[in-house]
């Protein structure tokens, strides 16, 4: 709450403050903290707006363009302008682990299974592992009929999760381990 009512002081000071670059800097900055801010929140519109606000000023922000075609892919709205823009920060930065998580979670929204694990696996060697990106590995395993695979994803993700102390991911994570163990 105290961060994002002072991003929200910095953005209110800034916003119309055209007089530099780096004040313009500031502003998508703080627009980008302020989304992810919301995205904890559950706050999807919200973090949206900010987003498409960067966009409408800075068209061509890989990660602008990157976090909102993974929030659309993420709530299964907009795929097929989603994978363009996510496609678009790839190619700028092709070894940014987040950016083929998203991708990856995008194929998996479409149903091609075996590339979602292409682009997982490749976000997930990229980086320490993410738990989020071993549990989106998870799933595309499982929906590929690779059921061992996605079990050792997600205990990958659930140690993880535990260890951060993120306790609703955690659970849900733990739901898809017992559940790929029943028979």
């Amino acid at each position: 709450d105290e961060a994002e009512a002072a991003y929200l002081e910095i953005l209110e000071a800034l916003a119309d403050d055209y007089s530099s670059s780096d004040v313009r800097d500031v502003v998508r900055d703080t627009r980008l903290m302020l989304s992810n801010l919301a995205v904890r929140r559950h706050a999807m519109l919200e973090a949206e707006e900010y987003l498409e606000d960067i966009l409408d000023e800075f068209p061509t922000d890989i990660a602008a363009l990157n976090d909102l075609g993974y929030l659309w892919v993420d709530q299964d709205k907009y795929l097929h302008r989603a994978v363009p823009m996510i496609q678009r920060a790839l190619e700028e930065d092709p070894d940014n682990a987040a950016y083929h998580d998203s991708l990856g979670w995008a194929f998996f929204r479409q149903g091609q299974f075996d590339e979602a694990v292409t682009a997982l696996e490749r976000a997930a060697e990229l980086e320490e592992p993410d738990p989020v990106i071993l549990d989106h590995l998870g799933d595309a395993y499982e929906a590929a009929g690779r059921t061992a695979d996605a079990k050792d994803a997600w205990q990958r993700s659930l140690e993880l999760f535990e260890e951060s102390e993120e306790t609703e991911s955690a659970e849900a994570t733990r739901k898809k381990l017992e559940e790929a163990t029943q028979p």
